[in-house]
C-alpha cells in the first residue's frame, strides 16, 4: 500500500478502498454481477451528487489513474512477492490460487481490522460483505469499489513508532493536539510505581483491601496530575484494579462504577475491538451477574462474543464464554435458553479436554431437566468417553461420569414406563370416549323417530 502511494503521488481515498476491498475478497465480480448488486442496492442507497461521483469512481474522462489499473490478482501478487522477499514466506490462507478449505479458515475481519490499525486507516462502522467478490479497479466501468468503497475512508492517521511504548502497540497515532494523553508517554515517577506495586501486592495476597484502595486513588491522582488527562493505560490499570478490590470486598455498586470508567478510558485510548476493551466488558457482565442483573450482563456479554469473533475470527474459543451465559439461564430458570447455549458451546472448537467435559456435563443435566433424559444420556456417554481417553477408567473424573451416566439410564427407563403406561391410559380414556360418542350419536338417532311416532299418534 505504501509503494501504491508513492506511485500514485498523493495518498487518496480511491487507492485505499481498491486496496482493502481486493484483501477482503477471494474473486472479482463480472459486469453482470455488478449490476445486479446495484440493482438490489438502489432503493436503498442515497444517490450521490455529479462532482461526489467524478471524484469516487475509478475512472473517468480516460483519465489515466494506477488504481484503475490494478486488478485483484495484480495486487495480491505484489502482495505475496512482498512477503516472500521479507519474511521467506508463502502465504497459505489467502492469495490468489488457494483452495475452498484454505478459504473458508482465512479471518478476513481479523486481517482488515488489523491492516488498518497498523496503516492509521479509519473507516465507517457498518457491515461489510468480506470474503466474497469484489469490484476494484482496472474494469473501467463508472462504479465504486466493492465492498469497500471510498466514502467508507473516514481519515488516514499518520502513526509514529515508540520502541519504549507501554500500550500494546508500537504503531499509535500521532496527535498534534494536547487534547489527549500520549498512549506511549511513560510515568516516570518512583512515588508511582512504589505505590502501585504495593496496592497489587496486597490484591494479590487479598489482604488490607481498604489500603489498597487507597494506594490505587493516589496512584490514578498522581497519573493524572502529571498527564493532564485520565486517558492513559497507568490510570486504565488503576481503575480495572479498582474494580476488582471493590468486588472483592462484595461492595459491587462501587466495583461497578470503577469498571464503566476502565471500559471508557479502554475504549478512548484503545478503541472498543482491543482486548483491553474486551475485559473490560468482561468485568462489568460479571459484577451485573453478581448483582442479579442477568439482562444487563447479558449485554455487556455479548459484546464479548462479538469482539472475540471480530478480533481473533469464528474459530476463536468461545465456548467458555457461551457455557457461563448458559449458566445464567440456569440460575435464572431459563432452561430452555440455556440449552440452546450449551448446545453452541459444545459445537465451538476448544483447546482443552477438561472443559470440553464440563460443557458436556451441563449439557446433559439441561436435557435431564426438561425430562430429555435418553439424550442427556447419550450427551454423558460422549463426556465419559472423553474422560476415559483422557485420564483413563480408573479416574475419578471418570467414575462419577459412569455415575451420571447410569443415572440418566435409570431415568430414561423409568421415563420410558411412565410413558407407555401414560400412552395406554391415554389409548384406553380415548376408547372409552370413542364408544361414548357412538352411543350418544345412537341416541341421538333414535330420538327424531319418537318424536315422529308421537306426532303421528297426535295427529290420529
Amino acid at each position: 500500500l505504501n509503494s501504491y502511494m508513492i506511485e500514485e503521488g498523493v495518498p487518496s481515498a480511491k487507492l485505499v478502498a481498491s486496496f482493502l476491498s481486493a484483501v477482503v475478497s477471494t474473486d472479482e465480480e463480472s459486469a453482470s454481477e455488478t449490476e445486479l448488486r446495484m440493482g438490489k442496492l438502489h432503493h436503498s442507497q442515497v444517490t450521490l451528487s455529479d462532482d461526489d461521483t467524478n471524484a469516487l469512481v475509478m475512472s473517468f474522462d480516460g483519465v489515466a489513474d494506477p488504481a484503475d489499473e490494478r486488478g485483484r490478482l495484480e495486487i495480491w501478487s505484489d502482495i505475496e512477492r512482498e512477503v516472500g522477499r521479507r519474511f521467506r514466506y508463502t502465504l497459505s490462507f489467502y492469495g490468489n490460487a488457494k483452495s475452498n478449505e484454505s478459504r473458508a479458515r482465512a479471518l478476513y475481519l481479523p486481517l482488515l481490522r488489523r491492516i488498518c490499525q497498523r496503516s492509521g486507516i479509519r473507516l465507517v462502522g457498518k457491515r461489510y460483505d468480506l470474503g466474497g467478490k469484489c469490484l476494484i479497479g482496472g474494469s473501467g466501468r463508472l462504479t465504486a469499489s466493492y465492498p469497500i468503497a471510498p466514502t467508507d475512508i473516514v481519515d488516514i492517521l499518520p502513526l509514529v513508532k515508540h520502541g519504549a511504548s507501554v500500550a500494546g502497540e508500537s504503531f499509535v497515532p500521532c496527535s498534534f493536539n494536547g487534547g489527549l494523553g500520549s498512549v506511549s508517554l511513560h510515568i516516570l515517577l518512583n512515588d508511582v510505581k512504589m505505590i502501585y506495586d504495593a496496592a497489587h501486592t496486597r490484591l494479590s495476597q487479598g489482604v488490607e483491601l481498604s489500603i489498597a484502595l487507597e494506594y490505587l486513588n493516589e496512584t490514578a491522582a498522581l497519573c493524572q496530575r502529571v498527564v493532564e488527562t485520565t486517558f492513559h493505560p497507568q490510570i486504565q490499570k488503576c481503575f480495572k484494579l479498582t474494580a476488582t478490590a471493590y468486588a472483592n470486598s462484595n461492595d459491587l455498586d462501587l466495583a461497578l462504577v470503577a469498571a464503566e470508567k476502565c471500559l471508557t478510558v479502554s475504549v478512548a485510548l484503545n478503541g472498543f475491538d482491543s482486548s483491553e476493551a474486551y475485559n473490560a466488558h468482561v468485568a462489568m457482565a460479571d459484577i451485573y451477574f453478581s448483582q442479579g442483573k442477568i439482562v444487563e450482563g447479558m449485554k455487556h456479554y455479548r459484546a464479548v462474543m462479538f469482539l472475540g469473533e471480530a478480533m481473533a475470527g469464528p474459530n476463536y474459543s468461545l465456548a467458555a464464554l457461551y457455557f457461563s451465559v448458559g449458566r445464567q439461564y440456569v440460575e435464572a430458570g431459563g432452561h430452555e435458553d440455556a440449552l440452546r447455549f450449551y448446545e453452541v458451546a459444545s459445537k465451538k472448537r476448544n483447546q482443552d479436554r477438561v472443559i470440553d467435559g464440563i460443557i458436556g456435563r451441563h449439557y446433559a443435566l439441561a436435557l435431564a431437566r426438561l425430562e430429555r433424559f435418553k439424550e442427556a444420556f447419550d450427551c454423558e456417554k460422549n463426556t465419559f468417553n472423553l474422560y476415559s481417553a483422557h485420564y483413563g477408567e480408573g479416574h475419578d473424573r471418570t467414575k462419577e461420569s459412569a455415575k451420571y451416566m447410569n443415572h440418566f439410564m435409570t431415568l430414561a427407563v423409568q421415563h420410558g414406563r411412565l410413558q407407555q403406561q401414560k400412552d395406554k391410559d391415554n389409548a384406553k380414556s380415548s376408547a372409552a370416549d370413542a364408544i361414548a360418542n357412538q352411543l350418544l350419536a345412537a341416541e341421538d338417532a333414535r330420538t327424531p323417530n319418537k318424536n315422529n311416532k308421537a306426532n303421528k299418534r297426535r295427529t290420529k
